[in-house]
């Protein structure tokens, strides 16, 4: 049977389709083009050397994420826990920490070789002794009186509070499940002890000590009440009966149990 002839616009031996196309010289050899659009057969090779597409191309490259330096991708990721370990407690996954601080599961454990080296940095974060004072003076901005004050003291003790003992639950959650049960002594790491320290002095140099003729201890004294007020009103293991606003724990604090 013969075979039947495609037709000059689909046979490149046939002269019509011929006079149809021609061949031009491009960089990387000889390039057909379409003589009636003026356009190669290849158009995204033609258009990355011409520049017709490439503009584009360039566009999608430059609105790529720009990789964080080291310092900051891990410290990105410190910042995504705390607030995660809030919602979810010591549930929370490794892959809901990876998203939260827009990272790969895998970098993740790049930049920390397991999930309680995780914690333990965001321990340390949040007990910061440097960060933990400046979110205190920040806080004090714009209380002008004593009372206001340590108010605002009591508020940023309780947040700070809040945070170690739920980023600690977690630790403390992942140790039991995944080591053996620690038999050494229980006291608290060395830059927990240094950091409540400062802290103590913190509050005593920006909130009592301003005011010093106006109390009857010395501001260091003035400062280890409030914390143990705080902390023992506060604390999530505790069981308050009753709830006491932190307007009504500055003024007990401040003016006493007793009436005068």
């Amino acid at each position: 049977m013969p075979r039947l002839h495609p037709g000059p616009a689909r046979c490149r031996s046939c002269p019509r389709a011929r006079r149809r196309t021609s061949t031009r010289q491009g960089p990387d050899g000889p390039r057909r083009h379409d003589k009636r659009g003026g356009r190669p057969e290849n158009l995204s090779e033609y258009s990355l050397t011409r520049g017709r597409v490439a503009g584009v191309t360039e566009t999608t490259r430059r609105e790529r994420a720009t990789p964080l330096p080291p310092e900051d991708r891990r410290q990105a990721i410190i910042d995504a826990v705390v607030p995660l370990l809030v919602e979810h407690g010591p549930a929370v996954t490794t892959r809901q920490i990876a998203e939260a601080a827009g990272v790969a599961e895998g970098t993740l454990f790049r930049v920390f070789p397991d999930k309680k080296a995780l914690l333990m940095a965001a321990v340390q974060h949040v007990i910061d002794a440097e960060r933990d004072e400046r979110a205190l003076v920040s806080k004090l901005r714009g209380a002008a009186d004593l009372e206001a004050k340590v108010v605002a003291a009591i508020d940023h003790l309780r947040a700070r509070m809040e945070q170690i003992m739920v980023v600690l639950t977690a630790l403390r959650h992942v140790v039991l499940t995944e080591e053996k049960a620690y038999e050494g002594p229980h006291t608290p790491p060395e830059f927990m002890r240094e950091a409540d320290r400062r802290l103590l002095d913190a509050i005593a140099t920006h909130v009592f000590a301003p005011h010093r003729d106006e109390l009857r201890v010395d501001p260091l004294e003035a400062a280890m009440v409030l914390r143990a007020i705080v902390f023992g009103m506060w604390h999530p293991m505790g069981a308050a009966p009753k709830e006491i606003s932190t307007r009504q724990t500055a003024t007990l604090l401040l003016e006493g149990l007793t009436r005068t």
